[in-house]
């Protein structure tokens, strides 16, 4: 979760294309701090209600940019239910998250979950990506001009064309996860799918 407060002085250079068509004030992003209580208290009001729409008839209130993964934690065995942005290529559902998260470790066997997207049920395997690489960046800019509204959360500055950063792009990959969900090695996009 981000937040905007003016910025005093000279806009930093990779704010500079977010920056450059807004009058008053500059801002900067800011993170909270995570473990932030405020964060903690609208994730568990948010996140059940997000879940709920995401397994219902309503889910196209949300389906198009927000998917449901469900996994069983590595240790605990516990059941999880997260709910993400998202942009699918084909076969292929990628999502972000900040390395700070814990959750994520829990796709890194590559073990197969389940998610809802768009009301339905399918199986893919997932793989984690920990590192920046020239693709990550590609997918990561292909995201965000699907998804601008994702931009901030990952601190990247959109130009006035709507087009991400290159440096906030780079910068933002170094501290990013990226969660690849193939759906074609577990029998394509259609095998396992059940229709709301």
């Amino acid at each position: 979760m981000r937040c905007l407060i003016p910025h005093a002085g000279r806009v930093p250079a990779n704010l500079q294309c977010y920056t450059k068509d807004l009058k008053t004030p500059w801002p900067t992003i800011l993170k909270i701090q995570k473990g932030n209580n405020m964060e903690k208290l609208l994730f568990s009001i948010i996140n059940p209600l997000v879940r709920l729409i995401l397994r219902s008839p309503a889910h196209s209130l949300m389906s198009h940019n927000t998917v449901l993964l469900e996994f069983t934690g590595r240790k605990s065995g516990k059941k999880y239910a997260m709910p993400v942005s998202y942009y699918q290529a084909n076969a292929h559902v990628y999502c972000f998250t900040d390395k700070a998260n814990q959750w994520w470790r829990n796709l890194v066997s590559g073990d197969p979950i389940s998610l809802f997207l768009r009301g339905r049920s399918l199986a893919g395997k997932p793989s984690v990506s920990t590192t920046a690489t020239e693709e990550t960046q590609a997918i990561l800019r292909s995201f965000l001009i699907a998804s601008p509204r994702d931009a901030s959360h990952a601190g990247v500055a959109l130009d006035s064309a709507g087009q991400p950063c290159d440096d906030d792009i780079a910068a933002a990959c170094e501290k990013l996860v990226l969660i690849s969900i193939d759906l074609e090695t577990m029998g394509g996009a259609s095998a396992g799918e059940q229709p709301l």
